[in-house]
């Protein structure tokens, strides 16, 4: 298979809306044959309709009225009254109650009243993705005795009950239905990465499966991380996903830690387990790793660490670990260091660097004690062989190896390194290679164990060959000498070409509205067949958009480029498909567009203690709501002014607040954060 390296551009994000689920109902059409009694001397007599709503699982409810003064004889009226609104975080309520009434009402009491006429509806019927009103209960219909509008004594009443849900997807508490985050750009290397920015709340009401993986039960957990880390059998938790990028190790996840227990000296124990799964389910997950960061009297940032193969998908349980719930936003992912445990080993290609290899002492991607190493393990001619490493005098000590699997057919084994360049520590790399009894996808951790072949050590141009060196798979590891950070280009034993790979740039970026421009290039190719650009509106499911095809060999520069003319209204993510002749392929980096944005918004000051400012790029009043940072909308004092509202922030207590805003059944938010005075 071909392999590139990405040359990454920066990822435009759209904003992210809160996660909870906001469940509305309206009374949408009424009806009545009732006669207006007026004239009678006793008042005013008109009719009115009474309704409310109660959520019988969380206790929510809201209520509303309608009255219809100096109306005769009724009939069907479209009312669309939205009395009930609430917001939910993990959980939509499984049952409701729906109480109404229908009567006409004076100074002396009610007449032709139907008294309060009571429907039970399951929250089956309410479907959470169903952002335009649609009917939750079709005409219910009352009758009651009283003044028609006809012959007889009897008045008749109906009502019909509409809902919709909007919002983004609830608090993600199992495996199967993970956050999804995108894939960040690749690592490149050197000292400084671009992380991919991000926004978005996530909140833990709920308990989790205490089936799922991850609890107090975990012995892999426990000697990891500590048993202290988990307590209880069922933590709160929610699961994120996200895939390595191409030409990494793994990806650093940044979240802003806003607490969620309550009292003096409250603890927040923001924990975290990841796992890769080999059948790619949550059926086949195997634990890799975990951590945990804590705050006390006042939140912090934390870190997820999550190591893993380019490509691979790779699925985090976060939680708290004295099942408080827990709240937070996870700010940015940024891509780490490649091939940098053994376990991230990637196939032996041209390029690669040490910039930001980690050294652990312990655990399951220590770095080799290279003081174990036999004389039938160490690499020949890098250390004497007598495991004092007071004796050695080249390749002493293991600080920030990075691991490539490789495979050879037979025959000498020649490695040609021309510009190794290292700076700090010795200024020189450490080159080796050693067997490896696991697989090409799996590679042996513990090299006191395999056979070492050979190595080489220096910076410029360094060599590595083996004579008749058996078939089999193989390890080879470069480690910066004393520490140093190093980057190279593998070439071959006569210093020909290097091995094969393609240079791509890869980027989306929108022109107009509804056009994207998808671009990218390659500084050489080899059996490349065709491409495929594939998009997606979730960066979970994606389609072929395009097809085009490939110039097969290449040792010159090529662009590329095409149009995406519908492009989804909101986000769409873009990705790269390269194929091979013989099949085989493989993906680029991610990368999204926001189109068709709703407002560019600015809050102001933030943080704010008496009031915000809000700017929202033109004149017409914009309606707008305050959420707090569980998604409960506060009641403000608003003044408008040439396109700016002026919100007042008397009573508001100090913590993490959103301007929400809507249109055409999108939400945008934006954030802003309230010290309150004393």
């Amino acid at each position: 298979m071909s392999k590139f390296l990405l040359i990454f551009a920066a990822l435009i994000v759209a904003k992210t809306s809160l996660s909870q689920k906001i469940v509305q109902f309206r009374t949408s059409i009424v009806y009545s044959d009732v006669d207006d009694m007026d004239g009678f001397g006793s008042g005013d007599s008109d009719p009115q309709w009474d309704y409310e709503i109660i959520d019988l699982t969380f206790g929510t409810s809201d209520d509303g009225s309608t009255e219809l003064g100096n109306t005769n004889c009724p009939g069907t009226l479209s009312l669309n009254d939205l009395f009930y609104s609430e917001s939910f975080d993990c959980e939509l309520p499984s049952s409701y109650r729906f109480i109404w009434s229908g009567f006409e009402d004076d100074a002396i009491g009610t007449d032709a009243n139907t008294g309060d006429q009571i429907v039970n509806f399951s929250g089956l019927s309410i479907n959470p993705n169903q952002t335009t009103w649609t009917n939750a209960i079709a005409y219910q219909t009352a009758f009651a005795s009283g003044d028609p509008c006809g012959a007889g004594g009897t008045v008749t009443w109906r009502i019909q009950l509409q809902y919709r849900v909007l919002g983004s997807s609830l608090c993600h508490d199992e495996c199967i239905d993970p956050y999804v985050l995108p894939t960040v750009q690749e690592y490149v290397c050197g000292p400084v990465q671009t992380s991919t920015t991000l926004n978005i709340p996530i909140n833990a009401t709920e308990p989790a499966d205490a089936s799922e993986p991850g609890h107090a039960s975990d012995p892999l957990i426990i000697a990891e991380c500590g048993a202290g880390i988990i307590q209880g059998s069922s933590p709160e938790d929610v699961w994120v996903q996200t895939t390595i990028p191409p030409n990494t190790g793994g990806v650093t996840i940044q979240f802003e830690n806003l607490g969620g227990c309550t009292g003096f000296a409250c603890f927040t124990n923001i924990s975290y387990a990841w796992y890769t799964s080999s059948d790619g389910t949550c059926n086949g997950l195997e634990y890799r790793g975990c951590g945990a960061v804590s705050c006390f009297l006042g939140c912090n940032d934390g870190e997820i660490q999550v190591d893993g193969i380019a490509g691979q998908d790779v699925w985090v349980r976060i939680w708290e670990e004295d099942d408080q719930g827990h709240n937070i936003v996870i700010n940015q992912i940024t891509p780490t260091a490649p091939a940098d445990h053994c376990y991230t080993a990637l196939p032996l290609g041209a390029t690669g660097c040490n910039y930001q290899a980690t050294s652990p002492t312990s655990g399951t991607y220590a770095e080799p004690d290279n003081s174990s190493w036999t004389s039938g393990a160490h690499p020949g001619g890098c250390q004497d062989g007598d495991s004092d490493p007071a004796t050695n005098t080249i390749w002493a000590s293991n600080e920030n190896m990075v691991w490539y699997s490789y495979t050879h057919s037979g025959g000498d084994f020649n490695l040609a390194i021309d510009n190794m360049s290292c700076t700090g520590g010795a200024a020189t790399a450490q080159v080796g290679i050693f067997t490896n009894s696991g697989t090409p996808d799996n590679v042996t951790c513990d090299l006191a164990t395999e056979t070492g072949w050979g190595c080489s050590v220096g910076q410029g141009a360094v060599q590595l060959s083996v004579a008749s060196l058996p078939v089999g798979n193989y390890i080879v590891v470069v480690d910066g000498n004393a520490g140093a950070e190093c980057d190279w280009i593998f070439t071959d034993f006569l210093g020909n070409a290097p091995l094969p790979i393609e240079l791509f740039q890869f980027d989306a970026e929108l022109i107009n509205v509804d056009e994207v421009l998808i671009s990218w290039l390659t500084g050489s190719e080899k059996d490349n067949d065709y491409f495929t650009i594939e998009r997606s509106q979730n960066g979970q499911d994606w389609e072929e958009i395009k097809y085009v095809q490939g110039a097969g060999n290449s040792s010159q520069v090529i662009q590329y480029q095409d149009w995406d003319l519908r492009p989804f209204y909101g986000v769409s993510y873009y990705r790269l498909k390269q194929t091979d002749f013989n099949g085989e392929y493989t993906y680029s980096a991610v990368k999204a567009i926001n189109n068709k944005t709703l407002f560019d918004i600015s809050v102001y000051p933030n943080p704010a203690s008496d009031q915000i400012t809000i700017e929202f790029g033109e004149e017409e009043q914009t309606s707008f709501s305050i959420r707090n940072s569980i998604g409960k909308e506060i009641p403000v004092d608003i003044q408008y002014l040439n396109g700016k509202a002026v919100v007042n922030l008397r009573g508001f207590s100090s913590g993490l607040y959103f301007v929400i805003i809507e249109r055409d059944g999108v939400l945008q938010q934006e954030k802003f954060v309230v010290k309150a005075m004393n």
